[in-house]
């Protein structure tokens, strides 16, 4: 944390088992580390409910990023942010399409993709109005980006 403070966003993707409650010491340290070292201006955390609870209860300071869910309740991701106050949402894959996009945007919420390698998807995916694209290859995405930007 402190080699990137301020010089890297950071997704926190912290996992949780459905329907368990969550940790919220856990969230609290990660919290107090974010802090410590600067960068909870600059991080967020993506997970599912059990997590976004959490972190609104402990941390409401710092951002959060609505998870896909399985279950048949990945389109509702939108609704799932709105109700946890998330600035974005993290779609995967398959899971999603032009109206959760089109959607999340009317409601002021960004939007990021997980994950692409790949320039030419990459393009496809902003194309679409996707905001943020997680990537292995920065280099070789990037390349994309200054043309769509």
């Amino acid at each position: 944390l402190k080699k990137f403070a301020r010089h890297a966003v950071m997704n926190i993707h912290i996992k949780s088992v459905a329907g368990e409650h969550f940790s919220r010491s856990f969230i609290r340290r990660i919290a107090d580390l974010l802090h410590r070292y600067d960068c909870a201006e600059h991080s967020y955390f993506m997970g599912a409910g059990e997590v976004q609870e959490a972190a609104i209860e402990v941390a409401p300071e710092i951002s959060r990023c609505m998870a896909s869910e399985s279950g048949g309740r990945e389109m509702m991701i939108v609704d799932r942010a709105i109700q946890y106050g998330c600035k974005k949402i993290q779609l995967f894959m398959d899971r999603f399409d032009q109206a959760m996009i089109d959607r999340a945007h009317s409601c002021g919420i960004l939007c990021n993709y997980f994950y692409c390698d790949d320039p030419e998807h990459a393009r496809k995916m902003l194309d679409m109005g996707i905001d943020t694209i997680l990537t292995n290859d920065y280099n070789l995405v990037s390349q994309v980006v200054p043309r769509k930007r």
